[in-house]
């Protein structure tokens, strides 16, 4: 599914749930600020996942269990909010080595443009004193 540069603002709950069968999602280049924690629930046979270059500031937990297939993952390029919420992604990306594009943090500014995949699970910390920049 080509679905690149369509001005798409949200994935909804169960989006792709009838296409058991997908292998590829592309969305990149859209205007995706949020993804349903269930978006791509069931889709045992996707292997390559692309949310590039989108408006995603966080993840929901377990948005890609069940992705069993899955060995490509395409996360730069959005401004990810590294906090309490996204500890759950670095742990993801560091059992799973698939984010290949090089995904950063966009805030808190401790954070900025450090990888993702890369920062210790303890740094990933929510509290009242941080300055995030949300665009």
């Amino acid at each position: 599914r080509r679905l690149e540069q369509n001005g798409i603002k949200s994935v909804p709950p169960g989006t792709f749930t009838p296409y058991k069968k997908l292998r590829r999602i592309d969305l990149s280049n859209n205007q995706i600020a949020e993804i349903a924690p269930d978006a791509f629930q069931g889709l045992r046979s996707l292997n390559s996942l692309v949310l590039y270059g989108n408006k995603i500031n966080e993840l929901p937990k377990g948005v890609f269990d069940g992705l069993y297939a899955l060995q490509l993952l395409h996360l730069a390029q959005n401004p990810f909010i590294c906090d309490c919420h996204l500890k759950w992604l670095a742990d993801y990306l560091r059992t799973n080595p698939i984010e290949t594009s090089g995904a950063r943090c966009a805030s808190p500014r401790r954070l900025a443009n450090k990888r993702i995949g890369q920062i210790k699970s303890k740094k990933f910390r929510c509290s009242a004193k941080e300055q995030y920049f949300i665009p």
